[in-house]
C-alpha cells in the first residue's frame, strides 16, 4: 500500500507531522474541517494565532505494509524535523510504553500514598471525636 508523509509549517520554525493513506488535497480537507470544529487543538489555534494558511506539504511518499509500519515511518519524520506541534507520539516502541507505564504506576502509588494518608489522618480524628462522644454520655 502507498501513503504519503506531510508536514505543514507553521511558521517560527514550527512544523506539524502527519501521513495520510488518501491524496493531500483529501487530507487537507479534513484538517480544514477539524480546524474549524476544534480550533484550540494544537495545530490550528498555532495556524490560527499566527494567521497562516493550512496548507500540506509532501515530504515523501512511502510503501508500507500495516497502519503500524506507517506510524513508524511518520515517527520517524517527526523526529527528524523536530516537529514539535504534535502532541502525540505517531508510534510508540514497546519499550516506550513500559516506560511509560512505569512512571506512571510510581506517580499513582505516591498518589494514593498520599491519599491514603490524609483519608486515615481523617479517620482517626472522627474515632477520636467519636470516642469523645462516647465518654461524655
Amino acid at each position: 500500500m502507498e501513503g504519503i508523509i506531510y508536514y505543514i509549517d507553521c511558521g517560527n520554525n514550527d512544523c506539524y507531522v502527519g501521513a495520510t493513506t488518501n491524496s493531500l488535497r483529501i487530507r487537507q480537507t479534513k484538517h480544514k474541517s477539524k480546524m474549524k470544529e476544534y480550533p484550540n487543538r494544537k495545530l490550528y489555534k498555532t495556524l490560527i494565532e499566527r494567521n497562516i494558511e493550512l496548507k500540506l506539504i509532501e515530504y515523501k511518499k512511502v510503501i508500507y505494509h500495516s497502519k503500524k509500519q506507517l506510524r513508524f515511518m511518520e515517527e520517524q519524520v517527526r523526529k527528524e524535523l523536530k516537529a514539535n506541534i504534535n502532541q502525540i507520539k505517531c508510534f510508540i516502541s514497546k519499550d516506550d510504553k513500559k516506560e511509560h507505564r512505569r512512571l506512571y504506576q510510581k506517580e499513582w502509588r505516591k498518589k494514593q500514598k498520599e491519599h491514603r494518608s490524609l483519608y486515615m489522618k481523617e479517620w482517626r480524628k472522627k474515632q477520636k471525636e467519636k470516642k469523645d462522644l462516647e465518654n461524655i454520655s
